[in-house]
C-alpha cells in the first residue's frame, strides 16, 4: 500500500520546522525549546497557556505539519485522522499531579494538571482547534520512533476510513525519573507527517511492505526521522 507524503513538521532539541524546508532531522537527547504560537499557527488554542509540555509540543507540531500540507487554515471541519505513538506519554504530568494529591490528602490536588493526565488529551485539543473530525488516538510505541503510528495510519487508510492522516511520534521524557528507569534511546521531541491517498501529484510516497516502510518503494526507513532524511 502506498500513501503520498503531503507535508510534515518536527520539534526536537536541534530545532523545529517543516518537511518542505529540507532539514535532516534526527533524535537528540538535548533539551527541547518550543516555538512560539505565532511561529506555528495564526491562531492560538484557548487553553494553550495551561498545556503541559507534552501537549504543547504535540499541538505545535500538528500545526506545523498541517501548515506544510496547506491544511492549517481550513475553515470547515475536515475528515482528517491523527494517530501518535509514544512510550512515556504524559507520565511526567501524571507524576506531578499525584504529588499534589499526596499533599494534604488530596485537598490541594491540581485541577489544571488533572486536565492533562491522559496521553490522548493532545488529540482532543488539536481536533477542536484545527477542526479535525477523523479518528484520533495514541498507541504505545513498541518499535523505533513513530513506526507504531505509521502502521496504525496505514491500517486506517486501507479500510477507507480516511483519505488523509497525520501520523507521528511524540515524546516528553519524564525529567523526574532516574536514568536507570529510562530506555537508552529515550529522547524528547515530536515528528509528524501528513499522509494522503492521492498519488496523482508528483510527491514522494511511503509504501508499507511485509518487512517495513519504504520511501518511493526503494529506500527502507528505520523510523519516522528517516522520512525527513530520504527525500
Amino acid at each position: 500500500m502506498k500513501l503520498a507524503i503531503a507535508g510534515g513538521g518536527y520539534i526536537t532539541s536541534t530545532g523545529w520546522g517543516k518537511w518542505s524546508e529540507g532539514a535532516v532531522v534526527s533524535p537528540d537527547s538535548g533539551k527541547v525549546s518550543l516555538p512560539s504560537v505565532k511561529d506555528v499557527s495564526p491562531t492560538s488554542a484557548a487553553r494553550i497557556g495551561r498545556f503541559d509540555s507534552y501537549t504543547r509540543m504535540g499541538w505545535s507540531t500538528i500545526a506545523l505539519a498541517l501548515a506544510d500540507a496547506n491544511l492549517l487554515s481550513v475553515e470547515e471541519s475536515s475528515d482528517i485522522g491523527v494517530v501518535l505513538s509514544t512510550r512515556y506519554g504524559c507520565l511526567e504530568t501524571d507524576t506531578k499531579y499525584y504529588e499534589t494529591v499526596l499533599d494534604g490528602e488530596g485537598e490541594y490536588s491540581s485541577p489544571n494538571l488533572f486536565s492533562y493526565t491522559l496521553p490522548n488529551i493532545i488529540l482532543g485539543e488539536a481536533a477542536a482547534h484545527f477542526k479535525l473530525r477523523g479518528s484520533a488516538f495514541c498507541v504505545g510505541e513498541t518499535e523505533k520512533y513513530g513506526i507504531a503510528a505509521l502502521n496504525a495510519a496505514f491500517s486506517l487508510s486501507r479500510s477507507d476510513s480516511h483519505s488523509t492522516m497525520l501520523a507521528g511520534w511524540l515524546e516528553s521524557v519524564p525529567g523526574n525519573l532516574p536514568e536507570t528507569e529510562l530506555e537508552k534511546d529515550a529522547v524528547s521531541g515530536c515528528v509528524i507527517v501528513v499522509l494522503d491517498s492521492d498519488l496523482s501529484a508528483k510527491r514522494k510516497w511511503l509504501e508499507r511492505k511485509s518487512d517495513g516502510f519504504y520511501i518511493n518503494g526503494t529506500s527502507r526507513i528505520a523510523d519516522i526521522f528517516d522520512i525527513f532524511g530520504l527525500r
